[in-house]
């Protein structure tokens, strides 16, 4: 990030790793980035899945606080990582928050 927390290159080099990480270091990244991206924040939990039924799952919430660079990353996410985005990727609510739960 620069200094007005602004992704970079490289954080979008890191970004396109995500395809290929385990969910715990996907979602390690995501915390990583988005909490240090302007007023984007990330809130990380354990919750009981949909399907199948009572199985404990991690959560992770994005919330890009309608900051530029958080909003670019997360485009650039959803165009680019397909793999990560077809796991994990679960709900998304106007003004730009994101739910990812992981199996």
């Amino acid at each position: 990030m620069d200094s007005d927390g602004y992704p970079e290159q490289e954080d979008f080099d890191e970004l396109a790793k995500l395809d290929s990480m385990t969910e715990k270091d996907a979602f390690a990244l995501l915390e990583k980035k988005f909490n240090h991206c302007g007023s984007g924040r990330t809130k990380k939990y354990k919750t009981f899945s949909d399907y199948p039924r009572n199985k404990i799952i991690d959560v992770i919430e994005v919330h890009l606080g309608g900051w530029s660079g958080c909003e670019a990353m997360m485009e650039y996410i959803q165009t680019n990582c397909h793999i990560f985005w077809i796991m994990y990727w679960y709900s998304e609510i106007v003004g730009g928050h994101y739910v990812f739960h992981g199996g």
